[in-house]
């Protein structure tokens, strides 16, 4: 039963409206780095990203990594919802 959800990456918003199917999430936290994914997302494809729209989602643009460092048991769950290294996204993780 989490309550309290943080999602790093996952701009698009798809896996925030799946977490927020659960009656007991109180609160939905994603963290993503890019402010133009969300945006994007809620102008084109406006069923993935319903969920930004719940009273319970806050979306923070940062680094989800950094948003946890003075956090301590603060969430119940944490998905990291990012690209994957290999592949069509590698260019995101190089120098």
């Amino acid at each position: 039963e989490p309550k309290q959800v943080l999602i790093i990456g996952g701009g698009d918003g798809g896996a925030m409206r799946e977490v927020l199917k659960h009656e007991s999430v109180q609160k939905c936290t994603l963290c993503d780095v890019d402010k133009m994914v969300p945006e994007i997302s809620r102008k084109y494809f406006p069923k993935l990203s319903c969920a930004f729209d719940d009273p319970r989602a806050d979306v923070i643009i940062g680094d989800g990594f950094k948003h946890l460092e003075d956090k301590n048991d603060c969430y119940d769950v944490i998905i990291v919802d990012s690209s994957d290294p290999d592949g069509p996204a590698s260019t995101l993780f190089g120098e």
